[in-house]
């Protein structure tokens, strides 16, 4: 299943997507960020806001056998 999953969805996935994605880490997504907020800080007109959201908690209830199943069609 993860290997079609990775072969269908690759070219659909934002470039911006670092979960559960082949050759992408949490590690990146940090660096990617910083990144993002040392260039924005760059220039003084900038206001920089940033809010973290925890979504864990929301995955933690779903059935991943239901979601299998369906992808399958079964």
């Amino acid at each position: 299943m993860s290997v079609y999953f990775d072969e269908h969805f690759d070219t659909l996935l934002d470039d911006g997507q670092f979960g559960c994605t082949r050759g992408r880490s949490t590690t990146l997504a940090l660096v990617e960020f910083a990144h993002m907020l040392f260039e924005s800080s760059d220039d003084s007109r900038n206001i920089i806001r940033v809010m973290f959201v925890d979504f864990s908690k929301a995955f933690d209830l779903i059935d991943h056998n239901v979601i299998a199943s369906k992808l399958y069609g079964e």
